[in-house]
């Protein structure tokens, strides 16, 4: 049995969330048999949801998941609203709805109130039918339940077995700054890279097939991050039977032990009619630590190429870095222009590498997990108001910097990223010019 709970105050709409009412999860227990209160609070006109009735795969939701209401009005003394929590708790054995619904209560006339349902995924394979109990009560436990119509959902459902992993996968172990090195850039099957052979993960229903797997990262909190924690996957067809593949890049990452998420997605049919079907497993993976290398630049040097005369005189590059220890280094700390001599030109002092804030333009694309970033501008001319550039600018020529990254406390890595410009002097007039004659 799952509980909701409610607390009303008279003269006021409340819903579930608001902040003026108190709405709280209930535990366990219960059941169906509490007694029926006899304060002369009553539920009437019961505006129930259809019955449910469909055959889905194991996985999928029998009842659509987004929100339906079951609308009831409340007769007798109304008064002893006032001050009153209200619970709602449902007798689901098939887990067809999500717990605790939310409530909402109108204490003006005890007309319309409703409970919100909404369905989520069955797990268990079988045939169901039956009543979906939902309770309004007085007490968290539900023991004092408001008397009056009972609020039945009838279901007959069938639940077919549907994509199932037989088997988890097999441990991944990487060296760290080692793989991946296209990050972001989709997959190159030139790089290492894991293959999976599908049947040996998964078991299909009849007429089912695997039409996508991916892998993420799930995070402390369970929350995935917008970009799948890979530097690339993509199915596969393995000779010599046709069997379906999955070939992956694990993603950069910390020195550390990372479990993964595999996702399966398919269609199966039911009955003639195309259905989807879906599972999901965890991967055990560990970064090692690779001798030599505490830090991983992406990438690991920068150089911009520009032509004069300047069209384009700025550009800016999203510098991301990786840590073996996890530290996050995400500004810059300083920046060791080299001097003129051996292929460099003279900057004449110009300052051209500097660090700019992190905006949604220069910011966007692929993040590793545990990284820090450095959005860092690369200048060679700075145009006046009028589009007439100042004077100096850099001229044609080759240059060359180190820049020297720190982290949020101060630390300074030891690393430095080298960054290099050059610039092509202006291009002869094209001979394909046709001239005036």
């Amino acid at each position: 049995m799952h509980r909701h709970k409610l607390r009303f105050r008279q003269g006021a709409w409340a819903w579930c969330g608001a902040a003026a009412i108190m709405l709280t999860a209930c535990g366990g227990g219960g059941g169906s048999g509490g007694n029926e209160a006899t304060s002369g609070l009553r539920i009437t006109n019961v505006r129930s949801l259809a019955a449910v009735s469909a055959e889905v795969f194991a996985g999928n939701e029998a009842v659509p998941n987004y929100r339906q209401e079951i609308r009831f009005d409340f007769e007798g003394d109304l008064g002893q609203m006032v001050g009153q929590s209200f619970h709602v708790s449902l007798d689901d054995p098939v887990g067809l709805f999500n717990p605790s619904p939310p409530i909402t209560v109108s204490y003006a006339d005890g007309k319309n109130h409703g409970i919100g349902m909404s369905g989520r995924a069955v797990s268990a394979a079988g045939d169901f039918s039956g009543n979906v109990r939902v309770n309004v009560c007085f007490d968290a436990a539900c023991q004092r339940r408001v008397g009056g119509e009972p609020i039945l959902v009838p279901y007959n459902v069938r639940v077919r077995a549907g994509l199932r992993i037989k088997a988890a996968p097999p441990p991944v172990a990487v060296q760290f700054g080692v793989w991946s090195q296209q990050v972001g850039g989709g997959f190159d099957p030139a790089d290492p890279h894991i293959r999976y052979r599908v049947d040996e993960l998964v078991d299909l229903p009849p007429g089912g097939r695997v039409t996508g797997m991916s892998l993420y990262f799930p995070g402390a909190t369970g929350v995935r991050p917008p970009m799948p924690f890979t530097g690339g996957d993509r199915l596969v067809t393995l000779a010599p039977d046709d069997a379906a593949g999955l070939d992956w890049i694990p993603g950069p990452a910390p020195v550390g032990r990372y479990q993964l998420q595999l996702n399966v997605e398919g269609t199966a049919p039911i009955n003639g009619t195309v259905n989807g079907i879906r599972a999901s497993t965890l991967v055990n993976m560990e970064v090692l630590a690779t001798p030599g290398k505490s830090v991983w630049l992406l990438p690991e040097s920068i150089n911009v190429v520009g032509q004069l005369p300047a069209q384009v005189s700025v550009s800016t590059i999203n510098q991301r870095v990786l840590a073996a220890d996890g530290t996050n280094y995400d500004s810059l700390s300083r920046v060791v222009y080299l001097p003129a001599g051996a292929g460099n030109a003279d900057a004449g002092g110009i300052q051209w590498l500097s660090q700019v804030p992190c905006l949604v333009f220069n910011c966007i694309g692929y993040q590793p997990y545990g990284s820090g970033q450095v959005p860092l501008q690369v200048a060679w001319c700075v145009f006046r108001s009028d589009g007439t550039p100042p004077s100096p600018c850099l001229s044609a020529g080759r240059y060359q910097a180190l820049a020297y990254l720190k982290s949020a406390a101060g630390v300074e890595l030891a690393t430095p990223l080298p960054v290099t410009l050059t610039l092509q002097p202006p291009a002869a007039a094209s001979a394909a010019r046709l001239s005036a004659r």
